[in-house]
């Protein structure tokens, strides 16, 4: 009788979880120490997803970032996880302050990287509603070339209608001088 009061309960609320929400993800890629830093260095923009398995906002999570590692691959943006329960992942921690989990730090080795970091510019993404939208358009915003304009206006003004300032955010601009679009630096810019 137990059994079918369980049974009927599973079915009025619907699948169970499955017991291993990370099973189906082929598009995310597995780190760890090993291949960590090479991997680092030879992809321009990484999201890491920093796991448990036993973390329940990472199991929730994980779906999620299964999805969004299938669709930023069309883009050649890169999804990764890290499991930080394995022992030899065990120096991430304090290497990149993970305290909770999912932590979720980004790798950019693009236009706006620090020459001066061998892994490119890192970034954290403390974002409480974790959705693979969100996932998503957060990484194809930080993948997107920058914007080319040609100002007529004075600087002052294309500043004040291009650049977003907020208590959470500081919009960038890089001002390139180039003498034709043929140019060598120009390309490299670009």
């Amino acid at each position: 009788m137990l059994g079918l009061a369980l049974l009927a309960t599973l079915l009025a609320v619907g699948e169970a979880a499955p017991a291993d929400p990370w099973e189906g993800d082929v598009d995310t890629v597995i780190l760890d120490r090993s291949n960590f830093t090479s991997f680092i260095n030879s992809n321009k923009l990484v999201m890491i997803e920093f796991y448990t398995p036993w973390c329940g906002h990472c199991r929730q999570f994980a779906p999620h970032y299964a999805k969004a590692a299938t669709e930023l691959k069309k883009d050649n943006i890169i999804c990764a996880k890290v499991n930080v329960e394995a022992e030899v992942n065990h120096p991430f921690v304090g290497e990149y302050s993970l305290s909770g989990f999912p932590t979720i730090r980004i790798f950019k080795r693009m236009y706006d990287s620090d020459p001066n970091n061998p892994l490119g510019t890192m970034e954290r993404w403390d974002v409480e509603d974790r959705t693979t939208q969100k996932v998503v358009d957060h990484m194809r915003a930080l993948g997107k070339a920058p914007k080319l304009h040609k100002i007529t206006d004075t600087l002052a003004d294309f500043v004040d209608e291009n650049v977003l300032y907020s208590d959470t955010q500081v919009g960038v601009i890089v001002l390139g001088v180039f003498q034709d679009k043929k140019s060598s630096n120009y390309e490299a810019f670009k």
